[in-house]
């Protein structure tokens, strides 16, 4: 408290006057604060009133627009929103993808975002889950994909009100997607994605991707359907934590992990390093038309994708195969072992063991240390390649020696090595893969009419039919 005392002389008296200095300067302070609170509420009230006003303006709904269009790589525009507390809903977003794009439509239906309405008045998209009911999008996965926002500068939010300082324009916490729809581009082979829920969920600078329940369907291929997938998006990496395939009416599935890094500073031509493991696939899956009557059973292995992201002729597969429950059906060379054997279980050979080291490319597939065998009738082994649809082989094949015996010169002549309980004889294989011709058969059938030839006497014991059919084979 501070006291003033004035005295003041007068004729015959002195005057002392004392007065309280605070109390003058509380009164002024009270008014003018109260002044100051009745002003900031008025303009709290107006400018909550403005704000909440340019929330439902058309000025809004073009900014929104125009951040999500950006996001995405598109030219979009949401309909008509309506507001319920910080609650915001639109009927849906339409765009069109550039050409090059990797998305080139996409629809969005009924859409519920929950806005953080301070951060947004100051300036930043901070919007703490979004719900759409159905997404329908086309895409060209050979196009470009541009998620990325961390090269943006930040820019006027609104009329008076600055984006944030640190050159991030926001962000979202928690994507749901009920239904959602993918289908590629027409001039590509159709292939749709249907009914996946997905759910999207930012944990800091990553984006993190889950979803289930998806319908896969390509022409000449069974329907498939998406399981389940985990997937991680940071700065353009990809880390695909988990991903499962499962064929229609249990006839297979497939799992993928690894890793997918874009081209850039750190990997200039960009990365793909996945392991993709295969369980009970059908082996027509793998093969063209004409060998999917000769070749039967279901595929088990895994195998090690690796390669430049730029060039995808250069990834490579690489990895074990086997087959269970093998069929080896109509292959020339059985067919010719089974008319001379006159033995019907060389036509139809079920094998217990089929397997080989693949290593392929988009152009071209080898396979080594391959192994093939029905136990007692017949076991094959070698390697193989194919480049630019054409085929070229080298294997051993072995067969029992009791199921020689009635082709004449076999054992003395093509089958001249025992081992393992087989005799063997070298095959090359060459020619278009799709009907690959095979040396063999003309060697059996050559030295079967040599040994005819050399040993007439022997072979008219052994019936003038039998030998007949020979000739008839050698010379068709």
């Amino acid at each position: 408290m501070t006291v003033c005392i004035h005295i003041e002389q007068a004729p015959n008296r002195t005057l002392v006057k004392i007065e309280n200095q605070k109390s003058k300067t509380s009164r002024r302070f009270y008014i003018a604060g109260g002044i100051l609170i009745l002003l900031l509420i008025l303009a709290s009230v107006i400018g909550s009133a403005w704000f909440r006003s340019w929330l439902r303006s058309d000025e809004f709904r073009s900014r929104l627009s125009r951040e999500v269009s950006y996001a995405l790589g598109v030219e979009g525009e949401f309909s008509s929103l309506s507001w319920q507390g910080a609650s915001l809903y639109s009927e849906s977003f339409d765009a069109e993808g550039f050409p090059g794009q990797g998305i080139r439509a996409l629809q969005a239906l009924h859409i519920r975002a929950e806005f953080d309405l301070r951060a947004l008045f100051r300036g930043r998209w901070r919007i703490h889950a979004i719900d759409i009911q159905k997404v329908d999008a086309t895409i060209d996965p050979y196009g470009e994909f541009h998620f990325s926002q961390s090269d943006r500068r930040p820019r006027l939010l609104c009329a008076g009100i600055a984006g944030s300082g640190d050159g991030d324009p926001g962000e979202v916490g928690h994507v749901v997607i009920h239904d959602l729809s993918i289908h590629t581009v027409p001039e590509l082979d159709a292939m749709t994605l249907d009914d996946l829920q997905l759910e999207i969920e930012s944990e800091g600078e990553a984006w993190r991707i889950r979803g289930k329940n998806g319908l896969i369907s390509t022409i000449g291929y069974p329907a498939a359907t998406l399981k389940s997938c985990d997937i991680s998006f940071l700065n353009g990496n990809i880390e695909c934590r988990h991903l499962e395939l499962a064929l229609e009416n249990d006839q297979g599935h497939a799992s993928v992990s690894g890793t997918v890094q874009p081209a850039g500073e750190q990997v200039e031509e960009g990365d793909v390093n996945l392991e993709v493991k295969l369980g009970g696939l059908p082996v027509s899956l793998f093969l063209n038309e004409d060998w999917r009557a000769r070749v039967a059973g279901f595929c088990e292995g895994t195998f090690r994708l690796r390669g430049p992201l730029t060039d995808g002729s250069e990834i490579e597969a690489s990895g074990q195969l086997s087959v269970v429950h093998a069929v080896l059906e109509a292959l020339p060379v059985l067919n010719q072992i089974s008319t001379f054997t006159g033995s019907e279980q060389f036509r139809r050979i079920r094998l217990s063991t089929a397997q080989a080291r693949i290593s392929a490319r988009l152009d071209r597939l080898t396979a080594t240390e391959i192994v093939a065998e029905s136990p007692g009738l017949l076991r094959i082994e070698g390697m193989m390649g194919v480049h630019n649809h054409w085929m070229e082989g080298r294997f051993e094949v072995g067969v029992a020696p009791e199921h020689l015996r009635w082709i004449p010169g076999a054992q003395t002549r093509v089958f001249v090595e025992e081992r393992n309980g087989y005799r063997w004889a070298d095959m090359k294989i060459s020619g278009p893969s799709d009907s690959p011709n095979e040396d063999l058969s003309g060697r059996l059938l050559s030295a079967a009419g040599s040994e005819i030839m050399e040993n007439t006497g022997d072979v008219v014991e052994q019936g003038i039919e039998r030998a007949a059919e020979f000739l008839e084979e050698m010379f068709r």
